[in-house]
């Protein structure tokens, strides 16, 4: 189980109308959703948490030390992009619209409590 998040680069605001939520929550579907569970989310103007439960196939166990090979970090890197380019054109900006990187907690590791992904759960609602 991971703790997802990230916020606007310099904490400028990444949801501007009611649309762009839906959007990037399509694109969280289509390109992170096959490699997850969703157990809660919560999107604000300027950042995201997401508490994801992983499935087998999204954190596959390869010989790559790379977190970048595993395909939930990848959907999510597609979903951010994905986003980013269209509000961008959108709104007629350029540049970085996500910090740069993502950051996710794992949960359930040997070095957290047994309650930290309730208390994560109770922070994100």
């Amino acid at each position: 189980m991971y703790h997802i998040y990230n916020r606007g680069n310099n904490g400028q605001q990444l949801f501007y109308e009611p649309a762009h939520y839906h959007h990037f929550l399509r694109l969280f579907r289509q390109h992170v959703g096959p490699h997850v569970q969703v157990v809660a989310y919560c999107l604000m103007p300027n950042h995201f948490h997401f508490l994801l439960h992983t499935t087998a196939a999204g954190t596959r166990a390869d010989a790559s030390p790379s977190s970048a090979t595993q395909p939930m970090v990848r959907g999510l890197a597609n979903c951010l992009s994905a986003f980013a380019q269209g509000l961008n054109q959108e709104l007629g900006r350029q540049g970085a619209l996500f910090q740069p990187k993502t950051k996710g907690k794992l949960l359930n590791g040997p070095f957290n409590a047994a309650g930290y992904p309730l208390l994560c759960f109770q922070y994100i609602h």
